[in-house]
Parts: C-alpha cells; sequence; structure tokens
C-alpha cells in the first residue's frame, strides 16, 4: 500500500511539472498577443511573453530537479547504498588484489 502511494505522489509530481510547463507557456503567449493586440506592437511581446514562458517552464524543471536530488539523497541517507547488482571496476580490482595477497601469503607459509 506504502509503495503505491509513493507512486501515485511521484506521478502526481510530475503530473503537476508538465502543467506548469505548458500553462506558464501559453499565459506568456497569450499574455504577449494581447499585449501586442492592445498597443499594435505585433508580434514583439507574443515572442517576449513566449520567451518569458519558455523561462518559466525551464525554472520550473530546474527546480523539480533539485527537490528530486535532493529526495534521492534524503533516501540514500535513510536506507543507505543497496548492494550493486554488478561488480564494478574498483569492487573487481580490489578482489583481485585481495586474491593475489592470500595467495602470496599461503605460498610463504
Amino acid at each position: 500500500m506504502k509503495n503505491r502511494l509513493e507512486m501515485y505522489k511521484g506521478l502526481g509530481g510530475f503530473g503537476t511539472l508538465g502543467m506548469e510547463i505548458v500553462l506558464s507557456i501559453l499565459l506568456g503567449l497569450f499574455a504577449g498577443r494581447w499585449i501586442d493586440g492592445r498597443y499594435g506592437t505585433d508580434p514583439w511581446f507574443t515572442m517576449g511573453g513566449f520567451a518569458f514562458g519558455i523561462a518559466l517552464s525551464v525554472h520550473a524543471t530546474m527546480r523539480a530537479l533539485r527537490s528530486m536530488r535532493a529526495e534521492a539523497a534524503r533516501e540514500e541517507r535513510e536506507e543507505g547504498n543497496p548492494t550493486p547488482l554488478y561488480e564494478t571496476e574498483s569492487d573487481r580490482a580490489a578482489r583481485i588484489a585481495e586474491e593475489r595477497k592470500q595467495r602470496e601469503q599461503e605460498g610463504t607459509s
């Protein structure tokens, strides 16, 4: 039950981010079109509003990325690192060095 709740919470975060991206771009675009229509400056404020919406979406994405990284770091601190599914290069080198050391000790005794 807890895993399902966490899954829905994560999906909700992605859905919120998606809506924030779309709405900020559309809001900037339509605000720019409204200003251009009111003052006859077509297409300058439309392009500026669109660029502002893009900048807001990039900001929202970066904020979400920082939040996800902080959450992952918190979980790692609480639960510890899981054992890897494969042997890393450094693990392999340490294992080979340990085996070599054991063989040398067996040969000298």
